[in-house]
């Protein structure tokens, strides 16, 4: 059965797919795994106009750590416009980021039951990576290598299927 949209309708779907989903990647301290995450969603699934950003449950204000940025650099991932991790500053998760957030992500299973626990009302849009990752803080280059590898493969699991059946649908 083909549906007709109003002009309404059909402006909405299209704005929504030039913005893109704002997705939210949720860890501990929010220098490692999280804005590893959203630099890597925004590289390899952002091209849709979707846009990832991330905290932590227990920020300090610290900057990206040094071995995150070399294993996001030694993957191809390059900081700039859009994807600016350089800059990164940890925060803890506030309900503005979650207002503003699509989809809230947590690292590990446990990240994700802890905001559900926080904050109920958005409880429908948090989820969790379909593999727990291991936190690589205090770990060397290759531990961060290796930790950034695991994400990856978390977000294709996650991610690349639903890309392709949005290509089906378009």
């Amino acid at each position: 059965m083909n549906t007709v949209l109003e002009p309404e309708t059909l402006q909405a779907k299209t704005e929504e797919k030039k913005t893109g989903k704002k997705i939210l990647f949720v860890c501990t301290g929010n220098t490692c795994r999280s804005p590893m995450a959203a630099a890597l969603y925004n590289a390899q699934y952002g091209t849709d106009g979707s846009h990832a950003f991330s905290a932590g449950l227990a920020a300090d204000g610290s900057g990206i750590s040094r071995n995150a940025v070399l294993a996001l650099l030694g993957a191809g991932i390059r900081s700039g416009e859009g994807n600016d991790y350089l800059s990164h500053v940890s925060h803890t998760v506030t309900e503005e980021d979650l207002q503003k957030a699509d989809l809230v992500v947590g690292i590990t299973g446990r990240h994700a039951m802890q905001l559900m626990f926080a904050a109920p009302a958005f409880a429908s849009r948090i989820t969790s990576l379909p593999v727990d990752i291991g936190d690589p803080y205090g770990g060397d280059e290759q531990v961060y290598a290796d930790c950034l590898a695991q994400i990856a493969e978390a977000l294709a699991q996650m991610f690349a299927s639903s890309e392709k059946e949005d290509d089906r649908h378009a």
